[in-house]
């Protein structure tokens, strides 16, 4: 019975990576910030006088909002250009992982 073990842990990891690739949000941050790894995820801390440079937000139906701040009327193209690979980094990261549950499934055809 290990293999259903298996077969039904791998359905939940499945359900999870769908759950999160449904939404896709990008936060770039200036300021006092702490990051720290463990258990395979990254976790950032804002600090108090850490800010939201820019935030976009992606939805799995190509709906994108993106909030930026400006200064003067005019958004800082250094974190513009920052914030921008950012966001195309996640959008590629996202689609490899779809692409690999696709695979998964697809293998249980």
């Amino acid at each position: 019975m290990p293999w259903q073990n298996e077969v039904t842990e791998l359905g939940r990891k499945l359900e999870s990576a769908i759950r999160d690739a449904t939404t896709l949000t990008v936060n770039t941050l200036a300021g006092n910030v702490t990051a720290t790894y463990a258990n395979g995820a990254w976790t950032v801390t804002p600090g108090q006088q850490a800010q939201v440079i820019a935030q976009t937000e992606i939805r799995l139906d190509g709906d994108i909002d993106t909030v930026v701040p400006t200064a003067n009327g005019t958004p800082s193209k250094e974190w513009m250009d920052i914030h921008s690979r950012s966001v195309q980094l996640a959008t590629e990261g996202r689609a490899a992982l779809l692409k690999s549950i696709a695979e998964i499934v697809k293998s249980f055809s």
